[in-house]
């Protein structure tokens, strides 16, 4: 038996199998033409007050195809009207006082179609009713609704039934429920005949039951009208059946696809809930339209029976329903405890008499059941289910629920009896409640708990469960063999590749990998090596479906898959064979991938368009396309073009350009000259190799150096003030060696971080020299260091000596020195003379910045001072002490790094005494005394990098 069915809604095709085929054939539906665009030429408000009545004029007959129904905040009435252009009336109509306050007209684009929606917006909520006649359409008003007549109908047909914008213009045609027997074509669009008005679509019926199917039915051949039921006799086994109500007025329809009318009867009279019935005649299908009596729908049941379709309504639809769906009381419950009656369950329940509110609706399935829990926000009043037709309906009284809880919950595609949760308000007794419109596809057992501030609905799911295979077989699937290329396909790609490498304009079909050609030259298309691949890595998005065939043509269900995908599948001549395959609700991407695996096939997918052939194919165009590629090339005369170097050394840039055209393998062609004044460079070569030089070379090479601003704050402070900041001491100069350590970056507090050198390099010095030059981390920020160094000069124990700043290229050297000229007296040649020797503080920075944004500064630090006069031949001569440390540290972008250790030291020499006598010799000592002070101080250096973009 091979069976296809849809897992969505539209879907065009059912598959005609009655039993095991060998060829198995596949059933097409007929193509329906477009819908007629319709034209709304004005639109008319007659009368005043609350007796107000609108006429829409359309410029053909409307027919049936519009929508009516109530929506609220604001309350209005909303009319849609499917392929229709509104641009002919006026957008915005105020009316003023009155119950009609405004009219808006607007425009949607849907698939079906341009979507005209026109809202009356009203002052309060009334009655209406709607009438249509040939082109016009009317709404006529009786009044605001009184206080009594709470709007529950209007809200609940609006969260029910009221279509989305999407599916607005097909909102009389609802999706197909179920297939009842075999060879049914989906039903098409609905074209524009005599029908009875409709102003809003119902809540879809629950799907109906399929019967043992004999042929199936093509003609309606008799309708027998009995006290409370219709039967409808057909030639065979009924075909899809589509249900729902309408209102406006009052009726129920029945949509039997796939038949015609035998008989010449249009009407027939009836009694007890319907007055009449009455045939429409459609292309694809006829309907049959059941008119309420008095506008009151009774309680119903539309059922396939053998040959035939039986509406049953009243007392027999009641018992045949509430036989079904019955308040299931647990086992343990019945045993241990009485049952308790509505009335004792709602007294033990408790309510508070203030009002409720809904906090959280929740639906779940879990198991075999379908659970639907309303939370509360204090213990309510709840009402026990009533049951109408297919709708189960409970209630909260006195309670209220906020705008993003009162929405339909559409939970149809979960393996569970529930369709559809739709939560709504309604006036009683000047109270406001909330109630729960539970759709169910049919009929099932259910239970009802009060816990607290809870509410749960259980359902059995029963036949609507998720089907889980008995007794599936894994199959291993045969992989089938590599397709091995001929030899000369197999040389002329490894030469095509060898020399003449794809470049990266060149269109994906035409490029072959490595990747592409394995070992044993089986060339895989790049669409279908992820599928070849373990499938679990793969996400596959597509829609699910269900196949089940045996030994059915590979081509039919590769065009099955293309109704599903929506895509354009165009299937090469050598694609042939059969196969068998069971495949339960699976994506149909993964569907098609397992089905070529299988079939050692491959695609080749542009756009929307993919070819199917085998992979010896696809091998060989690929090698086609590739060669016509290398051909193309190699035919391209060489042309000249010139470059301008903005930024990187014009020297490099020539280099790397002659030495990226002489892999090409046609260098003799090819020629680089450079131009330094002008900065320009001349290349002759194929247009090809001249847009890879401009997109791969200069794009990326020729870039503006980044710059690094360097700060420096040099301060002169006691010994702890470094401490004082929180600086850690990482290093000193007399370390043995001299290399940034490998690995990570060290952590520091405060999110400082660094990497600090093993040693501070080379230093040379003087002996008697106090100390040596440090290097560490500054825990804190730039922010912080300026305000410390601020209030050190305002207390006296400090001063700023300079704060240079200097900005340099990306390796590029800066350098900072300060100090003093020491004079001294020479003699040469030329007599006696003047000269001076350097005691500097000197900083040499080189900054290289990183790709993560962090710096290497390679830092030179050189402290030189007065030391003693030395004699020499010609007199005495200063000597100059000097410290010295190179080193290398990681910073962050921002992050400040500390030189210490470098000290000055003063000595001051004073006299003071008695006048006059402190200047006798010798004895003059007894009138005066010399005071020697000596200072000493820190050079603290702080240097912040700071990357300028």
């Amino acid at each position: 038996m091979c069976r296809f069915v849809k897992c969505l809604r539209s879907f065009s095709e059912v598959l005609i199998l009655a039993g095991i085929l060998v060829f198995p054939s596949v059933v097409l539906a007929e193509t329906t033409p477009a819908q007629t665009q319709n034209r709304l030429l004005s639109i008319v408000p007659e009368g005043s007050g609350d007796a107000i009545s609108v006429k829409l004029v359309t410029e053909k007959p409307l027919g049936y195809r519009y929508t009516v129904y109530d929506s609220f905040d604001p309350v209005r009435i909303v009319i849609d009207l499917p392929t229709t252009d509104i641009s002919a009336v006026i957008p915005q109509q105020v009316l003023g006082e009155g119950l009609l306050k405004e009219i808006r007209v607007s425009k949607f684009d849907v698939k079906s179609g341009s979507l005209g929606r026109v809202e009356l917006l009203l002052t309060a909520a009334a009655e209406y009713k709607v009438s249509v006649e040939d082109a016009e359409l009317r709404v006529l008003f009786n009044g605001v609704k009184g206080a009594g007549k709470a709007p529950a109908e209007a809200v609940a047909q609006e969260a029910a039934t009221a279509p989305p914008l999407a599916e607005a213009a097909m909102a009389t045609d609802v999706a197909v429920d179920s297939v009842h027997g075999a060879g049914v074509t989906a039903p098409a669009a609905v074209t524009e005949a005599a029908a009875p008005p409709v102003d809003a679509a119902a809540e879809v019926a629950p799907a109906t039951i399929p019967t043992t199917p004999s042929a199936p039915a093509k003609k309606l051949v008799q309708v027998e009208v009995a006290d409370g039921t219709i039967l409808l006799k057909m030639d065979g086994a009924p075909g899809t059946i589509k249900q729902f109500t309408l209102k406006s007025p009052t009726r129920l329809v029945v949509d039997m696809f796939g038949i015609k009318p035998a008989l010449k009867e249009r009407s027939f009279k009836s009694e007890n809930g319907f007055d009449r019935v009455r045939l429409g005649v459609y292309p694809d299908k006829v309907r049959v339209v059941l008119d309420a009596s008095k506008g009151k729908m009774p309680k119903y049941i539309v059922e396939p029976v053998s040959s035939a379709v039986r509406v049953s309504w009243g007392e027999r639809a009641v018992s045949q329903f509430a036989a079904a769906i019955v308040p299931v009381v647990p086992a343990e419950t019945a045993e241990q405890t009485p049952v308790m009656t509505p009335a004792a369950e709602m007294a033990a329940f408790k309510p508070s008499g203030a009002q409720v509110a809904i906090e959280g609706v929740d639906f779940k399935v879990e198991g075999s059941k379908s659970i639907l829990l309303v939370a509360l926000s204090e213990p309510g009043e709840a009402t026990d289910p009533v049951v109408e037709g297919d709708i189960l309906r409970f209630e909260v009284r006195n309670a209220r629920i906020t705008q993003n809880l009162k929405r339909v919950i559409d939970v149809s595609a979960f393996p569970s009896v529930v369709r559809q949760i739709t939560p709504y308000v309604f006036q009683e007794k000047k109270k406001q409640n909330v109630r729960f419109s539970v759709q169910v596809k049919g009929a099932v057992p259910y239970e009802f708990k009060r816990e607290g501030k809870l509410l749960a609905l259980s359902l059995e799911n029963g036949a609507y469960a998720e089907v889980v295979p008995a007794g599936v077989e894994t199959l291993t699937m045969p992989v089938p063999e590599p397709v091995t290329p001929s030899p000369e396909l197999a040389e002329a790609s490894a030469e095509a590749q060898s020399t003449h490498p794809a470049p990266p304009g060149m269109p994906a079909e035409a490029q072959l990998t490595s990747a592409a050609v394995g070992t044993a030259g089986a060339v895989v298309p790049a669409e279908v090596k992820a599928a070849q691949r373990d499938t679990s890595v793969k996400n596959y998005i597509g829609q699910k479906v269900t196949l089940e065939f045996d030994n059915a043509d590979i081509r039919n269900i590769i065009q099955l898959i293309a109704e599903v995908s929506e895509l354009n599948i165009v299937v090469s001549d050598d694609v042939k064979g059969t196969i068998t395959l069971r495949l339960i609700n699976v994506p149909w991407d993964q569907a098609l991938d397992l089905i070529l695996e299988t079939k050692g096939l491959g695609m080749l997918q542009e756009g929307n368009v993919v070819r199917v052939m085998s992979q010896k194919e696809i091998q060989i165009l690929k090698l086609e396309k590739l060669k016509n590629y290398v051909a193309i090339e190699d035919n391209e005369p060489a042309v000249t073009k010139v470059f301008v170097v903005r930024y990187a050394p014009i020297a490099d840039i020539a280099t790397k350009i002659q030495a990226h055209l002489g892999k090409s393998g046609d260098s003799g062609n090819n020629s680089v000259t450079s131009d330094p004044r002008t900065r320009q460079i001349i290349v002759t070569a194929r247009p090809s190799r001249l847009v890879q030089i401009e997109e791969e070379l200069l794009k990326r090479l020729d870039v503006p150096e980044r710059q690094v601003m360097i700060e420096a704050r040099i301060v002169e402070a006691n010994s702890s003030f470094g401490n004082d900041l929180g600086v850690k001491w990482g290093l000193s100069y007399n370390d043995p060696n001299g290399d940034i350590p490998q690995g990570g970056l060290e952590a520091g507090g405060s999110g400082a971080f660094m990497t600090l050198p093993k040693t501070a390099g080379v230093v040379s010095g003087a002996a008697g020299l106090a100390g040596g030059i440090t290097f560490g981390n500054l825990l804190t920020n730039t922010t912080i260091l300026d305000l410390r160094i601020s209030a050190l000069e305002t207390s006296g124990n400090g001063k700023v000596v300079s704060t240079p700043r200097i900005t340099t290229l990306n390796g590029g050297q800066a350098s900072i020195s300060q100090g003093t000229k020491i004079p001294y007296q020479s003699s040469g040649t030329d007599g006696p003379k003047t000269e001076f020797v350097d005691a500097n503080l000197e900083l040499k920075v080189t900054p290289v910045i990183n790709p993560d944004n962090t710096i290497i500064l390679d830092i030179t630090a050189t402290n030189s001072n007065i030391g003693g006069f030395v004699p020499t031949g010609l007199g005495d001569a200063p000597s100059v002490n000097t410290k010295e440390a190179k080193t290398r540290v990681l910073v962050k972008n921002g992050e400040t790094t500390v030189i210490g250790g470098i000290f000055v030291e003063n000595e001051t020499d004073g006299e003071s005494g008695v006048p006059i006598l402190m200047n006798i010799p010798i004895l003059g000592y007894l009138f005066k005394s010399k005071n020697i002070t000596k200072s000493r101080s820190e050079l603290l250096i702080f240097i912040t990098p700071r990357i300028i973009d």
